[in-house]
Parts: structure tokens; C-alpha cells; sequence
């Protein structure tokens, strides 16, 4: 593993480092340049930290959840559809029967919140689409369902966005300070929370979740680039993983553990000075596995890369973060360009 290189910056050195070291922006490499070209010369350099956490770029605002009133369910079934349009252009069944998810009355008798439902839904054609059935139809050894409801809850800490309450069956519970949040920012977090399948959660097991849900947000972005500027505590929470994930591996490809050059995943940041994705929770003293699942199992199966290790499911463990690091076949390379233009990003300057 190659030695990383740390450079800490001042606060106020953030901005003009920014500014020194970002070059053309992703959107215009896009022009003369092919997907692999561009990904090859990252880590990528934000052009507007307003996009991102205040945790990484504290010279950006404070974060503020969406204002205004919670989205009635009409006015969520609008979004809906014309957020099936993007996602689906040329596939009016695949539209239609999203649709038909959105109003099945099981789906709405788990998730009477329409902006819930409407996330849940945006899981269709994303590596996260079977975590949908295991929320409406999944069942325990006895019968008895998996997962009992999806809602709200305005009393969870300000830092935690989503949750699993176990009660056999569980409670997934997303924070209430999103409840006028665009639908489509809960999908993330909807991927996450159904993977987890006991009330212990590890190191090992919350770093693996992220790795996997930060690709069901890149997948949005690619074809949903307004997510990214939405501006919201859950945009830019959502925005700052992503970056990170983006950063981080060599060459072209996606990966956990090293990063071009050696350098910050945030570049130029005074705060957060990792070099690569996994890092982040490397740093932390108590690596405990725990049990993986079968929802786990397939979502694997959709990032594994031909030719790449087999990643077993068993367990959420350093076997896994090893085989993940190796496995990225979610998003295209085109896709992952895509993602890092909707966020922004410029290349480094040369």
C-alpha cells in the first residue's frame, strides 16, 4: 500500500487552495475527454463547498434541514413521475409499474409517508432494488414480517439521519428534521438501514453499508443531477460521502484503500485529511464483525466485477472490505463522471 502523503491547510487557506488546485471543471473534460481519461486524473477538486458538509470545508454554512411545508401525497406523486421520467426514459412499463409501487396499498399500509414511499421506490434500478421487496414482503423464521414500518421520528439525534429500531419486527426510521426534504434524498438511506439484521453494529459493518449506499446516491446523481444542489443538510451530507467515495481507489476504478498520488479524498481540507475511504473508519480503535445477511448477498452480487474475487455475505468483516475494495461494477465509468459533473468537481490543475 502505497504511503499517503498528508498536507493540513488552514481554514483560511481553504478557499485559495480550492482555487489553486482545481482546473478545468468535470462538465467541460466531458467534452474532449473519455470517461476513463478523466477518472484517471483524479482526486476530483470541489468548485463550490456549499455542496458539501461544513465538517469537511468549515468555511461553508451551516447546514439547514429543507423549509417549508412537508410535500402532500399528490404533490410527491408528481415528483415521483417525473423523476421515473429520468430514470427510465425509454422504458414506459418500468415507469408504469414503479408507479403501481408507489399506490399498492401493502406499500402504503408500511410507509404511509409518501416522500418515504416515494425514496423506497427510487430504489428500483439501483444495486439497492432488492432491499424493496425485503421491506414489503421480507419475513422472519417465524412468519412474521421483517420490517413492520417505515416513518419518521423527530426525536432522533441531529446527527443520525436514519435508523433501525429491533422489535421483532423492525422499525426503520428516518429523521424528522428531512420531513420536507426532497423524496429522493431518503433513498440513500432506505439501501442502508434494511442491511442490517441485529441490534449490534460494527465498525466494520457501518463502514461496508457506506461503501455500498454511497453507490445507490452515485447512481442517482448520474441521472438525477439536481439532487446535488439541492442545498439541504441531507444534500450536502449525502454529497460529502460521495465525494469521498469518488476520490478514493486508483487508476479509473472505484476503490476503499488508496487513492491517485496518495492524496486527501478532500482536497485542500483542514479537518478531514484521510487519503482514502476507508480510512475514515481505520482510525477507529474497536473492529468488531458482525453477521452479514442475505439482502447483503444480493447486493453484492450487483457490484461484482468479472474476473474479481466472489464476496461472501457472511460476514461484515476485513475479508469484505478487502473483496469490496476490488468490486465496483454499479456504475459505469460514464456514470461516475456523471455523478462527480452533478456535484460540481473540476479536475486537478495541471
Amino acid at each position: 500500500m502505497a504511503a499517503s502523503s498528508k498536507v493540513v491547510f488552514s481554514q483560511s487557506d481553504v478557499m485559495e487552495c480550492l482555487r489553486s488546485q482545481a482546473g478545468i471543471t468535470v462538465e467541460e473534460a466531458m467534452q474532449t475527454m473519455t470517461a476513463e481519461e478523466i477518472l484517471r486524473h483524479r482526486p476530483f477538486v470541489p468548485t463550490d463547498i456549499e455542496l458539501f458538509n461544513p465538517s469537511v470545508y468549515p468555511d461553508g454554512s451551516e447546514m439547514q434541514p429543507a423549509g417549508g411545508e412537508e410535500p402532500t401525497e399528490a404533490e410527491v406523486f408528481a415528483m415521483l413521475r417525473n423523476y421515473l421520467e429520468s430514470e427510465f426514459p425509454q422504458d414506459i412499463q418500468a415507469q408504469r409499474e414503479a408507479i403501481a409501487l408507489f399506490t399498492n396499498p401493502d406499500a402504503i399500509a408500511k410507509i404511509p409517508n409518501p416522500s418515504l414511499r416515494a425514496g423506497m421506490v427510487a430504489l428500483r434500478g439501483t444495486l439497492a432494488e432488492p432491499a424493496i421487496d425485503m421491506i414489503l414482503h421480507g419475513t422472519m423464521a417465524n412468519g412474521d414480517p421483517m420490517v413492520e414500518i417505515v416513518q419518521f421520528n423527530d426525536d432522533l439525534p441531529a446527527n443520525v439521519y436514519g435508523m433501525v429500531t429491533y422489535i421483532d419486527p423492525m422499525t426503520i426510521e428516518i429523521n424528522g428534521f428531512g420531513r420536507a426534504e426532497n423524496p429522493f434524498m431518503f433513498t440513500r438511506t432506505l439501501a442502508h438501514e434494511p442491511l442490517h439484521s441485529d441490534s449490534f453494529n460494527g465498525v466494520y459493518e457501518e463502514g461496508i453499508l457506506a461503501a455500498l449506499d454511497t453507490l445507490v446516491y452515485l447512481e442517482q446523481l448520474a441521472r438525477h443531477p439536481e439532487l446535488a444542489t439541492m442545498g439541504t443538510q441531507f444534500a450536502r451530507f449525502h454529497n460529502a460521502n460521495a465525494l469521498a467515495r469518488l476520490n478514493s481507489g486508483t487508476g479509473s476504478d472505484l476503490g476503499l484503500y488508496q487513492t491517485n498520488g496518495a492524496v486527501q479524498i478532500f482536497p485542500c481540507s483542514a479537518t478531514i485529511t484521510f487519503t482514502s475511504f476507508w480510512e475514515r473508519y481505520r482510525d477507529n480503535p474497536v473492529f468488531e464483525e458482525s453477521p452479514g445477511n442475505e439482502l447483503l448477498g444480493e447486493y453484492l452480487e450487483r457490484v461484482q466485477k468479472p474476473g474479481k474475487p466472489i464476496c461472501s455475505a457472511d460476514r461484515f468483516d476485513e475479508a469484505l472490505v478487502d473483496c469490496i475494495d476490488q468490486n465496483q461494477n454499479a456504475l459505469t465509468d460514464e456514470e461516475l463522471v456523471a455523478a462527480a459533473a452533478a456535484l460540481q468537481l473540476a479536475l486537478p490543475a495541471e
